[in-house]
Formats: C-alpha cells, structure tokens, sequence
C-alpha cells in the first residue's frame, strides 16, 4: 500500500462544510490546479490529489493501474479523515484524473463510508466508450515527445531538456498507461449528479463522448463547452472557476435546503 501524502492543501475555508477535491491529469500534479484555486470564490476548502513519483512524492513507486490508484485513493480519504456528516464533497478530475475520480465516487458509494455530492468531469470521453487512438505509453521517446508537444500541457522548455525528460518520462509512461490499458469493468452509475467541461477544439475528446457521461449517473448530467484544446482549463481561468463556483453554489444551496449530508475531509493536505 502507498502511505505517502495523498492530498495539498490549496485553499482553506473560513467557515464553509463543503470540500474540493481536484485529480490531475496524466503528468500532472496538485501544482495544475494552484493558480485556479485562487480564482474559486466560494469559500470552500480545496485539496488536490497527488499520485505516487511525482513531487514531494517523486522517490514513492509509480501505479500504472487506474483500478489500484482508485483503491489506494479511497483508502486515503478513508484514513486520512474520519467520516462528518456535516460536510459535503465535490470531486473534479481532468483528463484521466476524471476517470479517476469517477471511479473512487463507485467505490466511496459502495463502501458507504464517504459519499460524494458532486462530479465534475473535465476532458474525458465516457469510460464505457473504446479507443479511438494508437496507444501512446510504450512509444519510442522521440516519438512519445512528439506526442507531448501534440497535447500541449508541457513547456518546451522541459521538452527540449534531455536530462529533466530521462527523470520525467518513467512517470509521463505510468500515467499514460494508466489511461490506456483501464478497462470499465464496474459499470454501476453513480449516485450523486455529475456536471462535464470539454474544449469544443479538443480533438483527443469529441463532444459526443462528453454527452455519454449521462449513463454513468442516476442523477443528472450538464454538458458545458468551453473554448480551447484538451487543455482548455488554462485558457480562460477566470471562466472555469466561474462554472466550478456555480457548481459548488448549488451543491451548498441543496445541503442548506433539503439537508443533504455528505463526507469531506477535513484534516487532509500536505500544505500549498
């Protein structure tokens, strides 16, 4: 089992019982969502996850397995803070992170334990739906590198540095496998309601897969576009946080209206 810090801390709230929970994308850390974290204005607590070999965690083992990372996540949120029913949690992933997130939010609600009021998903084709593209985890490094510069979500100044990339690409494989080879065995929807950001110019994820997510709840789900590529979250800030704070509104008006009960976190994070 990884016993590492799972969570950072990027913003504390004054008063507010509602918890975000950020999953980064495939190379990513909790460092992706910083600077947006700052334009939320709700005042709720936010912490995202960091995997394994990244970091503060760069020394830990890397999971290339989406089931195990779900199973080790849930694990931690378990661990990590004991059950409040007096707080709700959100949970936003991008990229493979939503897949992720998406996975915990099945396994929390079969425990039972911690029950997520809200997924928001970001840049990802519904899990049920096939392949579309070549597998890109176990391509030669000239080419993976290439297929990096394609997605656009790494400096060029890391690309064209040979010895920061030998330390990079273990983890960049890891986490592209992660992606690729997960199989959507547990096909039970969700419970709570899910809201799904795309870039109407991403061409790694057609706007159709985005509508699939529907199946995959039993609440509702709302579809919204955003301008941009995969990576659209970086092109308006100001707009994204916009859409989250009106997610994270209606979560707190629903709690305070009908008493709805969730878990969240409260003493988890590594610090910003």
């Amino acid at each position: 089992m990884h016993t590492g810090h799972w969570f950072t801390t990027l913003k504390q709230a004054s008063a507010s019982r509602l918890t975000l929970v950020f999953f980064h994308h495939a190379g990513g850390n909790s460092g992706f969502y910083r600077e947006l974290s700052k334009l939320i204005a709700s005042d709720v607590r936010i912490v995202a996850i960091d995997l394994p070999g990244r970091g503060k965690r760069f020394n830990e083992p890397l999971i290339d397995d989406l089931d195990h990372a779900a199973d080790e996540i849930e694990q931690a949120l378990l661990r990590e803070r004991v059950a409040v029913p007096t707080h709700s949690l959100v949970f936003f992933g991008h990229s493979v992170g939503a897949k992720l997130a998406f996975a915990v939010t099945q396994r929390l609600e079969r425990a039972g334990a911690v029950v997520p009021a809200h997924l928001i998903i970001s840049g990802s084709r519904a899990p049920h739906l096939p392949r579309l593209k070549p597998m890109t985890h176990d391509l030669p490094k000239s080419e993976l590198i290439r297929e990096l510069h394609n997605y656009g979500s790494t400096p060029e100044s890391v690309l064209a540095d040979d010895d920061l990339l030998d330390l990079l690409i273990p983890m960049l494989r890891s986490d592209f496998k992660m992606a690729e080879k997960y199989l959507h065995k547990n096909t039970a929807p969700v419970a709570c309601d899910l809201s799904v950001f795309g870039g109407d110019a991403d061409n790694t994820v057609e706007s159709e897969s985005l509508y699939a997510w529907s199946g995959h709840t039993k609440g509702s789900c709302e579809v919204q576009l955003f301008p941009g590529g995969h990576f659209f979250l970086h092109q308006d800030e100001y707009k994204i946080a916009g859409a989250i704070d009106a997610v994270l509104a209606k979560v707190m008006h629903r709690a305070a209206t009908t008493g709805l009960k969730s878990v969240a976190m409260d003493t988890v994070g590594g610090g910003a």
